[in-house]
């Protein structure tokens, strides 16, 4: 089959793969190099230090690649349905809202993965925030979108699927900010680095091990609900773009 008329069900499928495998892999490398506490460190303290902050870098800037491609695809999949059927569709704006809320979204997941905690801490914290929550007003959006296309283009089973997803996703951004906060608050160390080894021993460690336990839930969920477009993405496919080339040895204008 060639490219003219490719598929795309597959892309759902690899960045659900893709983010857990990247973060179980900086994890393993940063334990091995002996830069974080084993058990159960954020997943910004697995790519704070090199080597594995240069894997970090790279896995997270592929992941954002796709999610914003994956963005780009589904906000032509519901302009198409909403073309089709006017009455059921949602309106152009509130496709390009949803959108723009999903690129700043992958934007902020690009400033997570090249200014890390050890370079910039504020910097990186926002691209989470921005990240997270963003992603999160994005799939409420595209839950609205499911249950407005279904059964068309999905079941109402996947709606409701990525409404509970939704939910559980808010639920863990906010207890993620409050187990953060708490353990920060009681946080006894000298700086970042001190973080990154923080041990039962040390103040505060119950409460990051809380922020650790849903930042790590929190991807995964994030992981799932993208998973959930598989039966959408299949639905589609991927035509080339128009190629058009300028005759350099004539006057012609496109």
């Amino acid at each position: 089959m060639g490219i003219s008329h490719m598929p795309v069900y597959w892309l759902p499928i690899v960045i659900a793969l893709w983010l857990p495998i990247s973060f179980i892999i900086t994890y393993v490398l940063s334990v091995t190099a002996g830069h974080v506490y084993p058990w159960l460190p954020s997943i910004s303290a697995t790519g704070a230090l090199p080597p594995e902050s240069c894997w970090f870098g790279l896995f997270v800037n592929i992941a954002t690649f796709l999610l914003l491609f994956a963005g780009y695809i589904r906000y032509a999949q519901v302009r198409e349905f909403s073309l089709c059927r006017p009455d059921l569709g949602p309106s152009s704006w509130t496709n390009l809202l949803a959108t723009v809320v999903g690129f700043i979204s992958g934007v902020g997941l690009f400033l997570v993965a090249n200014w890390q905690i050890t370079n910039n801490i504020r910097v990186h914290y926002f691209g989470a925030q921005c990240c997270f929550y963003c992603a999160n007003i994005y799939f409420v959006f595209q839950t609205v979108f499911s249950f407005w296309m279904a059964p068309e283009m999905n079941s109402l089973f996947i709606f409701v699927l990525r409404a509970i997803l939704s939910l559980l996703m808010l639920a863990l951004n906010i207890g993620c900010n409050v187990c953060d906060y708490m353990a920060t608050k009681l946080f006894t160390g000298n700086d970042i680095k001190d973080m990154l080894d923080w041990e039962p021993s040390q103040a505060g460690w119950g409460w990051h091990l809380a922020y650790a336990i849903m930042e790590w839930t929190l991807m995964l969920v994030l992981a799932l609900t993208v998973l959930t477009y598989y039966p959408d993405f299949r639905k589609i496919r991927l035509e080339e773009p128009t190629l058009k080339m300028k005759r350099l040895w004539e006057n012609q204008n496109f």
